[in-house]
């Protein structure tokens, strides 16, 4: 709240300065003070469409996706690190603040008679009821009520499950959360590993050489006889016959062992 009302008062004093400045020579050249006010305020509202608005605006969006990514590969790497890696991040980071130590498969923060529970959980799938269960019993022998947990997601079950356990006050971090809280303390993994956000295509000889590869012959051969069967049950019998033909066509081609099919089959 505090960081807030700071920047607030910075952009204002910013602004007030600048006009100030736009005034000052305006009244040098112009000696009426009420035209003066009127083109200083002309100027500044135009300044502040074009940079605040349009340009702030193009800003934000180009920080915001900035922001995405780098949150992405954050998450990334924290799901393929080891829990030990993980626990020794988390531990450096709050350390900075607070006394934590490490216990088992957990952070402890003491403030006083407080304690608070941390857990990491990050991994390829969403914190479910399941996992929240695990966590209460690896620390029902540490004597807190309150219990953080670190992780990439949750479901809505776990949020509610959380909400519903008496006498402990549960609380998830998800990636967002997490991901603001390294930012507050200006901390983040290291990034050694990286997965990519689109799938390999496949060249145009790749596919051929899977779908013209020797072992597929059977299937099309066999696809073919079920097609032109049904054939002579169904009223649009053309389809099916058309569909056989192709299949068959695609069976007498696979026949024929092609290099590049050679190629392919031996790097699988």
């Amino acid at each position: 709240m505090t960081n807030k009302i700071s920047k607030f008062f910075d952009y204002v004093f910013a602004r007030a300065l600048a006009a100030l400045i736009i005034f000052i020579w305006i009244k040098y050249y112009n000696d009426n003070l009420t035209l003066s006010i009127i083109y200083t305020s002309v100027i500044m509202v135009s300044l502040i469409i074009i940079f605040d608005v349009v340009f702030g605006k193009k800003l934000k969006r180009k920080s915001s996706q900035t922001d995405k990514t780098k949150k992405e590969e954050i998450m990334n790497q924290l799901c393929l690190n080891t829990s030990t890696q993980n626990i020794d991040f988390f531990n450096k980071m709050l350390s900075k603040r607070h006394a934590v130590r490490v216990d088992k498969n957990c952070l402890i923060i003491e403030k006083g008679e407080d304690k608070l529970l941390i857990f990491i959980k990050f991994g390829t799938s969403k914190l479910a009821p399941n996992n929240i269960v695990d966590i209460i019993k690896d620390g029902k022998d540490l004597g807190s009520k309150k219990i953080l947990i670190l992780c990439n997601g949750a479901n809505t079950l776990a949020y509610s499950f959380a909400a519903s356990i008496e006498g402990l006050d549960i609380i998830i971090y998800d990636d967002k959360k997490v991901y603001e809280l390294m930012k507050d303390y200006d901390a983040y993994p290291e990034i050694n590993l990286k997965i990519k956000n689109n799938l390999k295509r496949f060249k145009f000889k790749e596919l051929c050489a899977i779908a013209l590869s020797r072992k597929r012959v059977k299937g099309y051969f066999f696809s073919s006889l079920l097609l032109l069967f049904s054939s002579f049950f169904v009223a649009y019998s053309i389809y099916y016959r058309i569909a056989a033909t192709v299949m068959m066509i695609m069976a007498l081609v696979a026949l024929k062992d092609f290099e590049f099919v050679r190629e392919k089959e031996k790097l699988i």
